[in-house]
């Protein structure tokens, strides 16, 4: 894991940099330059919290590097989200499978984990994605009006494009809890479990 993580972080930093410069050169307006050489200090975000004392273990910092890549290096510095017309609703998706990490982790943190209780793990896991999705489009909405723009869509789609955001989240939820509920009742120790028993 230690291996994949440097992996990632070494990727999008060079991939940042090479990006930022390339934009520097063409004039590129400032704020996309700022958004390929932050990677440099986003990637090291879990290695300054052990710093402060806030245990980040692997498993957490993997999780984080990993969406990280998709959506910030690939996503924004290299464009992805312009270039392929499907590569949003995938982060959408690939969100929906990371933030019911977070659920778990609230769960655990809560007390209120039990592997007796999966029905229970499962209902919190998918609330709390479905919460994050939600509080994610009203900022989208409340930049769109505060600062204009259309980052939802909603003149050339209408509700469309914010509902296929929520709807895609939720299903990479359910795909998170169908593992979740394979792991707990074959009692096998992959990658949700580990996580579980990491930040216990």
């Amino acid at each position: 894991m230690k291996k994949i993580n440097i992996l990632l972080k070494s990727a999008s930093i060079i991939i940042g940099i090479i990006v930022g410069v390339n934009q520097i050169i063409k004039g590129i307006p400032i704020g996309d330059i700022l958004i390929s050489f932050s990677l440099i200090i986003i990637v090291f975000i879990p290695n300054i919290l052990r710093k402060i004392g806030v245990k980040v273990t692997l498993t957490v910092e993997f999780i984080y590097l990993l969406f990280i890549f998709f959506a910030q290096t690939l996503g924004s510095v290299l464009d992805f989200y312009q270039t392929y017309y499907f590569y949003d609703k995938a982060m959408h998706f690939l969100s929906g499978i990371l933030t019911s990490f977070i659920g778990i982790y609230i769960l655990v943190h809560a007390g209120k984990y039990s592997k007796k209780n999966v029905v229970f793990n499962v209902i919190v896991i998918i609330f709390t994605v479905m919460a994050i999705a939600s509080f994610w489009e009203m900022f989208e909405f409340t930049c769109n009006i505060l600062f204009g723009g259309d980052a939802q869509k909603v003149l050339t789609t209408g509700v469309n494009d914010t509902m296929s955001d929520m709807i895609a989240a939720f299903l990479g939820s359910i795909l998170l809890c169908v593992a979740y509920i394979y792991e707990e009742e074959n009692n096998k120790n992959l990658l949700i479990k580990r996580f579980i028993t990491e930040i216990k």
